[in-house]
């Protein structure tokens, strides 16, 4: 799924550019965080915020790779864990 389609699904209408973003930050959030491995929810929020400017564009990516089961939150969601 991408980011324009997600959008439209959640009833966001989102610029070309803010989907595009949306979609870095997500193959950036895959390459981050390795199959299998956990790491802190606010960690990798606060490194994706510094490292791209945009907390909406992190907060819409991380809740499209939870949904698509990318990531999973475990530990009451304070922690990510990478499954695929």
């Amino acid at each position: 799924m991408n980011a324009i389609s997600s959008g439209k699904e959640l009833g966001v209408d989102m610029t070309p550019e803010m989907s595009n973003l949306i979609m870095k930050v997500e193959e950036n959030i895959k390459r981050r965080v390795a199959i299998n491995s956990k790491i802190d929810f606010s960690k990798l929020k606060e490194e994706m915020v510094s490292r791209f400017g945009n907390e909406r564009a992190v907060d819409h990516s991380l809740s499209i790779l939870i949904k698509n089961d990318t990531l999973k939150q475990v530990e009451g969601k304070r922690v990510l864990l990478r499954l695929k």
